[in-house]
């Protein structure tokens, strides 16, 4: 793993940055204070995804081809896209650089 991926996996792990265990109510008031969400007047709580966003398409399956790992994945799949290893560290660092 290179450094980047240890420094991902620190700031994931970071529980500091966690609300642990909330309860309902609180996690419907965050909810609702961040606008993920309302309530509504008979007290169910809504939501709305966006159109393009209600799903996850399997040609968006990225797996980062490797030598140890390559023969054991189906290449000839179209569900299937290979990822170069620099390719994976640029998105790693990317999120690291998010989260940080």
């Amino acid at each position: 793993m290179n450094n980047c991926s240890e420094k991902l996996k620190s700031l994931l792990m970071d529980v500091s940055r966690s609300v642990i265990n909330p309860s309902r109510k609180k996690m419907i008031a965050d909810a609702v204070e961040q606008k993920r969400c309302m309530v509504l007047p008979c007290g169910t709580l809504a939501t709305w995804t966006p159109v393009p966003s209600t799903g996850r398409s399997p040609k968006d399956t990225f797996i980062v081809k490797r030598s140890e790992s390559e023969s054991h994945i189906d290449w000839s799949s179209p569900n299937c896209i290979p990822m170069t290893p620099e390719t994976f560290d640029m998105i790693v660092e990317d999120a690291v650089s998010v989260l940080a």
